[in-house]
């Protein structure tokens, strides 16, 4: 999420960049990890939410756990 941030940061055009404080990389760093703090939480907070990698071609659509890749947690019960 972090590397998503940053790259839209950076291939922003110029005036919203200076609107928004960002022409330097070290603010486009600290905002960066402000927002990743933000949607994430603390880095030991269980707010991730996993899901398989896209699948198809250039209409992709999500994959299927134990399909298109192994589940993260065979243990649990599939709904």
């Amino acid at each position: 999420m972090r590397t998503l941030i940053r790259v839209a940061f950076t291939v922003l055009k110029p005036a919203p960049k200076r609107v928004m404080g960002l022409t330097d990389e070290a603010a486009r760093d600290a905002v960066a990890e402000d927002l990743v703090q933000r949607i994430m939480g603390e880095p030991r907070s269980e707010t991730v939410i996993l899901q398989p990698d896209l699948t198809g071609g250039a209409y992709s659509r999500v994959g299927e756990w134990d399909v298109h890749e192994p589940h993260p947690c065979p243990d649990l019960l599939k709904r």
